[in-house]
């Protein structure tokens, strides 16, 4: 166990906000028995979206799995036997509260879309897009990937605005930055930085860079 004069100024930073089972018992009453009882949720949510809260506006990019992970962490690295029998079946109580934001979670987590095919809205949305990239000598055919000759600065921008422009054309629903940046690498084999495909506008019908073919909307049958 660290003491405060053991650590770190961000080690100190972050142990401030940590559930402590000393905090976490004295908002609970003694005299609820019973676990779905109301009082005890309200409870349970007050502190949780309390400390998520204080770990998100000090720290971008802190998500919400992480948080609950932390948390359990916390509350099990002091033995259970340390507390009254009331008290551990307060913190167990807790610990099955986490548990189920975990899972409920999990529930909503977006399949990964790191490539064409698992971004397209179907396969015939998937093999349309990919014989259009072939037609037009962007890919190759056998293995589909963007053509060597294609390689340069230039073309690293045109591809970033076929990628941005496949949801405008209803090949794929609307994907992240970082999925696209996936895409650009898993299926046509080109590294494309974050950076630039966040300079491409974000319109409905982007103004397009000089003799460059425009994508087909997809036509459904």
């Amino acid at each position: 166990m660290k003491y405060s004069f053991d650590m770190t100024p961000e080690e100190r930073n972050l142990d401030r906000f940590k559930i402590h089972p000393k905090r976490l018992l004295a908002s609970v009453p003694n005299n609820i028995d019973d676990d779905n009882d109301p009082r005890l949720k309200e409870i349970f949510q007050k502190i949780y979206d309390t400390e998520f809260n204080s770990y998100k506006t000090r720290y971008s990019g802190y998500s919400e799995a992480i948080y609950i992970e932390n948390q359990k962490h916390q509350l099990t690295e002091f033995p259970l036997t340390l507390h009254s029998p009331n008290d551990q079946i307060k913190v167990t109580r807790y610990l099955r509260f986490l548990e189920s934001k975990k899972k409920r979670i999990s529930k909503n987590v977006k399949p990964l879309r790191n490539t064409l095919k698992s971004a397209c809205k179907g396969n015939a949305e998937y093999e349309s897009i990919k014989a259009w990239f072939i037609e037009k000598e962007f890919c190759d055919s056998d293995p589909f990937k963007w053509k060597e000759t294609q390689r340069r600065s230039l073309h690293k921008t045109i591809l970033a605005y076929y990628l941005r422009d496949l949801f405008h054309k209803g090949y794929v629903e609307e994907i992240s930055h970082s999925e696209m940046k996936a895409i650009a690498l898993n299926s046509f084999g080109v590294n494309i930085s974050i950076g630039l495909i966040k300079k491409i506008p974000k319109l409905m019908f982007p103004p397009l860079p000089p003799n460059m073919i425009e994508i087909p909307p997809f036509k459904y049958t």
